[in-house]
């Protein structure tokens, strides 16, 4: 899936869960049904989008 993720971008949220690890990460992603609500941090700015799958 590509959700438009770019180097250097750190995730910070998904579906309300915080991310603290790469462990969090993969928690989360795992036990999804195809909805997403991603919240990073580009550039110093937060930028929260939805997505589906």
């Amino acid at each position: 899936m590509n959700a438009g993720l770019r180097p250097g971008d750190i995730v910070r949220r998904v579906n309300g869960r915080d991310i603290n690890s790469v462990r969090d990460l993969v928690g989360v992603v795992s036990s999804n049904g195809g909805q997403w609500q991603v919240t990073i941090v580009r550039a110093g700015q937060e930028i929260t989008a939805n997505f589906r799958t």
